[in-house]
């Protein structure tokens, strides 16, 4: 069977895992959704970072999720973002569809505070619901993205060997893979991010261990306005970020947003999930696990290092 784009499969999966993750929009990983640094491993400048944010200690304040901390104070400064992932997507009956891997960076910086956004409608203890339809009114970014002047990126790992980053038609970088049927990485294996340092970045090396894959085991079907049982394979401590959306023929659509600890279980409380359509075109399941290592070096900048395992899994209606 011919697939679209990895661009095409990736983008509505990874907008659903990064949102509540870290995640202000498609284009953007970070947000005041975060609450600051809370999935976010401090590191030096190598090292290996733990799973779901574990790893060195954290900066000394608060800051938000593009602001460094010097001296106890925050200020807005350039982040460098270097991620690769894993990505399942599956049929109705839990059989996988296709397997992507993808390798990404980008630059951003918070150029304004974060605006309420006004297709949230309700907040039921760790979910969050958003519906948005063609009258729903655009929000404008407070993130500002770049291509990072920081040199040669590599990406290594058993699985992928040695991957150059090279720039992308979004005006980033990715791998330069246009056959979606490519991987960079395996469930515990050690791998490496290199930066060879640029104008805007210094040089910079981490080693991470690849997070458990990820699969949606239940439920095959969803009724709104009921307490809903997700589960999921390869859980090992740590966050999870899930999601549960639908849309329908009008260009409504409906996503609840959970962020929850990685056990494997979660019910989505009837509260959350009434706000679902009772006769949707689509609806599916999306889970995302992640470790995450944070560079706070000399200069004035933030670089991000992340490994994601994700799964999305279409439902029956």
């Amino acid at each position: 069977m011919a697939r679209a784009p990895r661009s095409l499969l990736l983008g509505p999966l990874f907008l659903a895992a990064l949102v509540v993750a870290c995640g202000e929009a498609a284009d953007s990983p970070g947000s005041e959704a975060d609450g600051g640094r809370a999935a976010s491993g401090g590191a030096g400048l190598g090292g290996d970072a733990g799973v779901g944010g574990s790893g060195a200690s954290e900066p000394a304040c608060d800051c938000g999720f593009y602001e460094r901390c010097d001296e106890g104070v925050c200020s807005r400064v350039d982040n460098l973002f270097f991620s690769a992932s894993e990505t399942i997507l599956q049929l109705e009956d839990g059989s996988v569809d296709v397997a992507i891997g993808s390798l990404t960076a980008c630059g951003y910086r918070q150029v304004a505070d974060f605006p309420a956004n006004p297709s949230q409608v309700a907040e039921v203890g760790e979910c969050q619901v958003f519906v948005t339809s063609p009258q729903t009114p655009p929000v404008a970014s407070a993130i500002e993205s770049f291509l990072p002047d920081a040199g040669t990126l590599t990406f290594t790992s058993p699985t992928a060997g040695s991957q150059t980053l090279v720039p992308a038609t979004n005006g980033c970088l990715d791998d330069g893979i246009a056959d979606p049927d490519v991987h960079f990485m395996a469930a515990g294996e050690a791998v490496g991010f290199l930066v060879a340092g640029g104008a805007g970045f210094p040089a910079a090396m981490q080693t991470m261990t690849a997070p458990a894959d990820l699969t949606i085991t239940g439920p095959t079907l969803v009724t709104p306005g009921q307490d809903t049982t997700i589960t999921w394979s390869g859980s090992q401590g740590g966050q999870l970020s899930l999601s549960l959306s639908d849309s329908q023929s009008d260009g409504t659509s409906t996503t609840i947003f959970c962020f929850i600890a990685d056990t494997g279980s979660y019910t989505v409380p009837a509260a959350a999930t009434s706000h679902l359509s009772s006769a949707p075109s689509f609806r599916s399941i999306g889970a995302s696990r992640w470790v995450d290592a944070l560079v706070q070096p000399p200069e004035p900048v933030l670089l991000h290092f992340r490994l994601v395992t994700s799964a999305s899994r279409r439902l029956a209606l």
